[in-house]
Protein backbone atom coordinates (compact mmCIF):
# COMPACT_ATOMS: atom_id res chain seq x y z
CA UNK A 1 0.00 0.00 0.00
CA UNK A 2 1.25 3.45 -1.22
CA UNK A 3 1.65 5.78 1.24
CA UNK A 4 -0.96 9.14 1.46
CA UNK A 5 -0.07 11.67 -0.75
CA UNK A 6 0.18 14.25 1.72
CA UNK A 7 2.86 12.28 3.36
CA UNK A 8 4.72 11.79 0.52
CA UNK A 9 4.62 15.60 -0.12
CA UNK A 10 5.95 16.72 2.94
CA UNK A 11 8.75 14.08 2.22
CA UNK A 12 9.76 15.81 -0.76
CA UNK A 13 9.22 19.90 0.07
CA UNK A 14 10.93 19.06 3.09
CA UNK A 15 14.11 17.45 1.15
CA UNK A 16 13.66 20.56 -1.27
CA UNK A 17 12.45 23.92 0.56
CA UNK A 18 14.21 23.02 3.99
CA UNK A 19 17.43 23.90 5.24
CA UNK A 20 18.98 22.65 8.30
CA UNK A 21 20.71 25.39 10.08
CA UNK A 22 24.71 24.25 10.84
CA UNK A 23 24.38 23.44 14.34
CA UNK A 24 25.56 25.52 17.10
CA UNK A 25 26.08 24.52 20.81
CA UNK A 26 28.69 23.52 23.04
CA UNK A 27 29.77 19.80 23.83
CA UNK A 28 32.77 20.87 25.89
CA UNK A 29 33.12 17.83 28.80
CA UNK A 30 31.14 15.61 26.76
CA UNK A 31 31.13 11.91 25.39
CA UNK A 32 29.68 11.27 21.80
CA UNK A 33 29.90 7.38 20.28
CA UNK A 34 29.28 7.89 16.19
CA UNK A 35 29.14 4.65 14.48
CA UNK A 36 29.94 4.43 10.95
CA UNK A 37 32.45 7.00 11.75
CA UNK A 38 34.93 6.66 9.05
CA UNK A 39 32.50 7.91 6.17
CA UNK A 40 29.49 9.77 4.61
CA UNK A 41 26.90 11.23 7.32
CA UNK A 42 29.23 9.87 10.24
CA UNK A 43 32.27 11.08 9.19
CA UNK A 44 30.90 14.59 8.53
CA UNK A 45 28.93 14.33 11.99
CA UNK A 46 32.18 13.73 13.34
CA UNK A 47 33.75 17.19 12.32
CA UNK A 48 30.74 19.15 13.38
CA UNK A 49 30.95 17.43 17.16
CA UNK A 50 34.91 18.32 17.47
CA UNK A 51 34.08 22.10 16.04
CA UNK A 52 31.80 22.06 18.76
CA UNK A 53 34.09 21.35 21.01
CA UNK A 54 33.18 17.54 22.33
CA UNK A 55 35.30 16.42 24.78
CA UNK A 56 35.83 13.20 23.64
CA UNK A 57 34.66 11.39 20.48
CA UNK A 58 34.75 7.50 19.89
CA UNK A 59 34.85 6.47 16.22
CA UNK A 60 33.23 3.10 16.14
CA UNK A 61 34.10 1.56 12.72
CA UNK A 62 34.26 -2.31 11.66
CA UNK A 63 37.32 -0.82 9.65
CA UNK A 64 40.36 0.61 11.89
CA UNK A 65 42.65 1.39 9.49
CA UNK A 66 39.71 3.49 7.46
CA UNK A 67 38.79 4.67 11.49
CA UNK A 68 42.62 6.25 11.28
CA UNK A 69 42.48 7.87 7.76
CA UNK A 70 39.13 9.61 9.16
CA UNK A 71 40.55 10.72 12.30
CA UNK A 72 43.63 12.38 10.82
CA UNK A 73 41.05 14.23 8.49
CA UNK A 74 38.73 15.28 10.81
CA UNK A 75 42.25 16.58 13.04
CA UNK A 76 42.84 18.35 9.59
CA UNK A 77 39.75 20.11 9.23
CA UNK A 78 39.28 21.33 12.72
CA UNK A 79 42.47 22.15 13.78
CA UNK A 80 43.40 23.34 17.15
CA UNK A 81 40.89 21.63 18.90
CA UNK A 82 40.73 20.12 22.64
CA UNK A 83 39.06 16.38 21.58
CA UNK A 84 40.23 13.61 22.19
CA UNK A 85 39.53 10.99 19.48
CA UNK A 86 39.75 7.19 20.04
CA UNK A 87 38.61 4.62 17.28
CA UNK A 88 37.12 1.81 18.58
CA UNK A 89 36.40 -1.69 16.54
CA UNK A 90 33.00 -2.38 15.91
CA UNK A 91 31.50 -5.06 13.42
CA UNK A 92 27.56 -4.74 13.63
CA UNK A 93 27.27 -7.82 11.69
CA UNK A 94 28.83 -9.45 14.96
CA UNK A 95 27.16 -10.15 18.08
CA UNK A 96 30.37 -10.83 20.13
CA UNK A 97 31.66 -7.32 18.63
CA UNK A 98 28.96 -5.46 19.61
CA UNK A 99 28.91 -6.96 23.02
CA UNK A 100 32.51 -6.52 23.51
CA UNK A 101 32.29 -2.95 21.66
CA UNK A 102 30.11 -2.07 24.75
CA UNK A 103 31.50 -3.90 27.67
CA UNK A 104 34.92 -2.25 26.94
CA UNK A 105 32.78 1.47 26.76
CA UNK A 106 30.90 0.75 29.93
CA UNK A 107 33.74 -0.06 32.11
CA UNK A 108 36.77 2.57 30.41
CA UNK A 109 34.98 5.31 29.20
CA UNK A 110 34.00 8.34 32.38
CA UNK A 111 31.13 9.08 30.90
CA UNK A 112 28.86 8.93 27.66
CA UNK A 113 26.22 11.85 27.37
CA UNK A 114 25.32 9.94 23.63
CA UNK A 115 25.61 7.18 21.23
CA UNK A 116 25.18 8.19 17.36
CA UNK A 117 23.74 4.45 16.09
CA UNK A 118 24.67 6.07 12.40
CA UNK A 119 26.01 2.61 10.89
CA UNK A 120 23.72 0.91 8.77
CA UNK A 121 23.82 -1.15 4.98
CA UNK A 122 21.99 -1.31 2.08
CA UNK A 123 21.78 -4.34 -0.07
CA UNK A 124 20.25 -6.04 -2.40
CA UNK A 125 21.85 -9.22 -2.94
CA UNK A 126 20.67 -12.20 0.31
CA UNK A 127 22.84 -13.05 2.61
CA UNK A 128 22.99 -14.36 6.73
CA UNK A 129 24.71 -12.61 9.60
CA UNK A 130 24.40 -14.63 13.06
CA UNK A 131 21.73 -16.55 11.58
CA UNK A 132 19.26 -13.50 10.30
CA UNK A 133 19.35 -11.38 6.66
CA UNK A 134 22.51 -9.25 7.09
CA UNK A 135 20.11 -6.05 7.03
CA UNK A 136 18.32 -6.84 9.70
CA UNK A 137 21.22 -7.94 12.01
CA UNK A 138 23.24 -4.72 11.17
CA UNK A 139 19.99 -1.61 10.96
CA UNK A 140 17.98 -3.53 13.45
CA UNK A 141 19.38 -6.37 15.77
CA UNK A 142 22.89 -4.95 16.46
CA UNK A 143 22.38 -1.79 16.98
CA UNK A 144 19.31 -2.29 19.72
CA UNK A 145 21.23 -4.39 21.07
CA UNK A 146 24.04 -1.76 21.30
CA UNK A 147 21.77 0.58 22.91
CA UNK A 148 20.10 -1.40 25.01
CA UNK A 149 23.85 -2.28 26.58
CA UNK A 150 24.60 1.08 26.75
CA UNK A 151 21.91 2.73 28.38
CA UNK A 152 22.68 2.07 32.31
CA UNK A 153 25.83 4.05 31.30
CA UNK A 154 23.93 6.49 29.79
CA UNK A 155 21.38 6.94 32.45
CA UNK A 156 23.99 6.72 35.07
CA UNK A 157 26.25 9.79 32.75
CA UNK A 158 22.97 11.96 33.29
CA UNK A 159 22.21 10.81 36.78
CA UNK A 160 26.13 11.82 37.90
CA UNK A 161 26.41 15.02 35.55
CA UNK A 162 22.26 16.28 35.53
CA UNK A 163 22.61 16.12 31.86
CA UNK A 164 20.05 15.27 29.51
CA UNK A 165 22.00 11.90 27.77
CA UNK A 166 20.83 10.26 24.19
CA UNK A 167 20.62 7.24 22.34
CA UNK A 168 19.98 8.86 18.83
CA UNK A 169 19.37 5.60 15.84
CA UNK A 170 19.81 6.92 12.24
CA UNK A 171 16.54 6.30 10.32
CA UNK A 172 15.22 7.54 7.26
CA UNK A 173 12.13 9.26 6.03
CA UNK A 174 11.51 6.61 3.06
CA UNK A 175 10.26 4.35 6.28
CA UNK A 176 6.56 5.24 4.86
CA UNK A 177 7.14 3.11 1.50
CA UNK A 178 8.20 0.34 3.50
CA UNK A 179 5.77 -2.40 3.17
CA UNK A 180 4.45 -2.77 6.33
CA UNK A 181 2.42 -6.27 5.88
CA UNK A 182 5.65 -8.02 5.91
CA UNK A 183 5.85 -6.86 9.71
CA UNK A 184 2.37 -8.95 10.22
CA UNK A 185 4.22 -12.62 10.24
CA UNK A 186 4.76 -15.06 13.32
CA UNK A 187 8.59 -15.43 14.39
CA UNK A 188 9.09 -12.23 12.00
CA UNK A 189 13.03 -12.37 12.15
CA UNK A 190 13.02 -16.00 10.87
CA UNK A 191 10.98 -15.08 8.68
CA UNK A 192 11.97 -12.53 7.14
CA UNK A 193 15.39 -14.19 6.96
CA UNK A 194 14.14 -17.02 4.56
CA UNK A 195 15.91 -16.37 1.36
CA UNK A 196 12.91 -17.81 -0.57
CA UNK A 197 11.24 -14.96 0.86
CA UNK A 198 13.39 -11.72 1.34
CA UNK A 199 12.31 -9.11 -0.86
CA UNK A 200 15.55 -7.92 -0.70
CA UNK A 201 14.23 -4.60 -2.89
CA UNK A 202 12.73 -3.30 0.00
CA UNK A 203 14.84 -4.60 2.76
CA UNK A 204 16.15 -1.33 3.61
CA UNK A 205 12.97 0.52 4.01
CA UNK A 206 11.49 -2.29 5.77
CA UNK A 207 14.31 -1.66 8.39
CA UNK A 208 14.65 1.66 8.77
CA UNK A 209 10.49 1.46 9.68
CA UNK A 210 11.04 -1.16 12.19
CA UNK A 211 14.01 1.09 13.77
CA UNK A 212 11.40 3.73 14.15
CA UNK A 213 8.67 0.90 15.54
CA UNK A 214 11.65 -0.21 17.92
CA UNK A 215 12.39 3.36 18.91
CA UNK A 216 8.98 3.81 20.23
CA UNK A 217 9.04 1.11 22.03
CA UNK A 218 12.31 1.33 23.94
CA UNK A 219 10.73 4.64 24.29
CA UNK A 220 7.59 3.71 25.80
CA UNK A 221 9.67 1.37 28.21
CA UNK A 222 12.14 3.50 29.82
CA UNK A 223 10.15 6.42 31.34
CA UNK A 224 11.74 5.69 34.34
CA UNK A 225 15.28 6.61 32.67
CA UNK A 226 14.80 10.55 33.76
CA UNK A 227 18.15 11.71 31.79
CA UNK A 228 18.05 9.36 28.26
CA UNK A 229 16.63 9.90 24.84
CA UNK A 230 15.63 8.19 23.11
CA UNK A 231 14.94 9.20 18.86
CA UNK A 232 14.86 8.15 15.36
CA UNK A 233 16.44 10.53 12.95
CA UNK A 234 16.12 10.91 9.11
CA UNK A 235 19.02 12.50 7.36
CA UNK A 236 17.28 13.63 4.49
CA UNK A 237 18.28 11.88 0.50
CA UNK A 238 22.08 12.96 0.68
CA UNK A 239 24.83 11.39 -1.04
CA UNK A 240 26.68 9.45 1.07
CA UNK A 241 28.63 6.28 -0.02
CA UNK A 242 25.68 4.07 1.02
CA UNK A 243 25.12 2.53 -2.36
CA UNK A 244 28.70 1.05 -2.33
CA UNK A 245 27.19 -2.01 -2.67
CA UNK A 246 25.65 -2.20 -5.96
CA UNK A 247 24.36 0.40 -8.86
CA UNK A 248 20.62 1.82 -8.06
CA UNK A 249 18.40 2.54 -10.70
CA UNK A 250 18.81 5.22 -12.95
CA UNK A 251 16.14 6.95 -11.55
CA UNK A 252 17.46 7.55 -7.99
CA UNK A 253 21.15 8.79 -9.71
CA UNK A 254 18.81 11.44 -11.00
CA UNK A 255 17.15 12.30 -8.17
CA UNK A 256 20.73 12.48 -6.22
CA UNK A 257 21.76 14.92 -8.34
CA UNK A 258 18.51 17.30 -8.39
CA UNK A 259 17.01 17.11 -4.91
CA UNK A 260 19.57 15.40 -3.24
CA UNK A 261 21.96 17.02 -0.85
CA UNK A 262 25.26 16.25 0.36
CA UNK A 263 26.73 14.32 3.50
CA UNK A 264 27.33 17.31 5.53
CA UNK A 265 24.14 19.00 4.91
CA UNK A 266 22.73 15.52 6.14
CA UNK A 267 25.00 15.14 9.79
CA UNK A 268 23.38 18.60 11.00
CA UNK A 269 20.27 16.14 11.56
CA UNK A 270 22.64 13.67 12.99
CA UNK A 271 23.86 16.41 15.67
CA UNK A 272 20.59 18.13 15.64
CA UNK A 273 19.09 14.61 17.06
CA UNK A 274 20.97 14.54 20.01
CA UNK A 275 19.75 18.42 20.81
CA UNK A 276 16.58 17.47 20.27
CA UNK A 277 15.54 17.77 23.92
CA UNK A 278 12.17 15.99 25.59
CA UNK A 279 10.29 16.70 22.76
CA UNK A 280 12.01 14.50 20.53
CA UNK A 281 11.67 11.53 22.99
CA UNK A 282 10.12 8.39 21.28
CA UNK A 283 9.75 10.95 17.96
CA UNK A 284 11.02 10.72 14.82
CA UNK A 285 12.92 13.95 13.71
CA UNK A 286 13.25 14.91 10.42
CA UNK A 287 14.92 18.47 9.05
CA UNK A 288 16.37 18.70 12.56
CA UNK A 289 13.22 19.24 14.18
CA UNK A 290 10.67 16.81 15.20
CA UNK A 291 7.97 15.90 12.94
CA UNK A 292 5.51 12.64 11.97
CA UNK A 293 6.59 9.26 11.65
CA UNK A 294 4.04 8.64 9.30
CA UNK A 295 0.31 7.76 9.54
CA UNK A 296 0.42 4.29 9.78
CA UNK A 297 3.36 4.13 12.42
CA UNK A 298 0.86 6.66 14.63
CA UNK A 299 -2.46 4.18 13.49
CA UNK A 300 -3.36 1.81 15.94
CA UNK A 301 -2.41 -1.36 13.56
CA UNK A 302 0.80 0.23 13.28
CA UNK A 303 1.26 0.70 17.41
CA UNK A 304 0.15 -2.92 17.62
CA UNK A 305 2.59 -3.94 14.38
CA UNK A 306 5.44 -2.02 16.77
CA UNK A 307 4.83 -4.04 19.72
CA UNK A 308 4.96 -7.58 17.65
CA UNK A 309 8.08 -6.30 16.30
CA UNK A 310 9.47 -5.17 19.62
CA UNK A 311 8.70 -8.48 21.06
CA UNK A 312 10.16 -10.14 18.65
CA UNK A 313 13.18 -8.27 18.82
CA UNK A 314 13.61 -8.86 22.17
CA UNK A 315 12.89 -12.50 22.05
CA UNK A 316 16.47 -12.69 19.56
CA UNK A 317 18.34 -10.14 21.86
CA UNK A 318 17.76 -12.14 25.03
CA UNK A 319 19.09 -15.06 23.34
CA UNK A 320 22.22 -13.56 22.36
CA UNK A 321 22.62 -11.84 25.37
CA UNK A 322 20.52 -12.73 28.65
CA UNK A 323 19.01 -9.91 30.85
CA UNK A 324 19.48 -7.36 28.02
CA UNK A 325 15.89 -6.22 28.43
CA UNK A 326 16.19 -6.21 32.23
CA UNK A 327 15.21 -3.14 34.31
CA UNK A 328 13.13 -2.25 31.21
CA UNK A 329 9.06 -1.23 32.03
CA UNK A 330 6.60 -4.20 30.81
Amino acid sequence: MSPPFSEIASMVGGQVFSTVPVPEADFSGKTVIVTGANSGLGFEACRHLVRLNVSHLVLACRDVNKATTAKEHILAAVPNNNTTISIQHLDLASFSSVQTFAEHCSTTLPRLDALIANAGIEVKTFALAEGYEQTLTVNVLSTFLLGLLLLPKLQQTGAEHGVETYFSVVGSAIQIFAPHEQLQQDDLFKALSMEENADMGNRYYLSKLMDMLCVRALAARTTHLDRVIINCVSPGFCDTGLYSQFQPPWHTKVLLKVIGITAEQGSRCLVKGVLGGWESHGSFMSEGVVKRGGSWVESEEGVEVGERVWKDMMGVLEGVRPGVGKGLQK
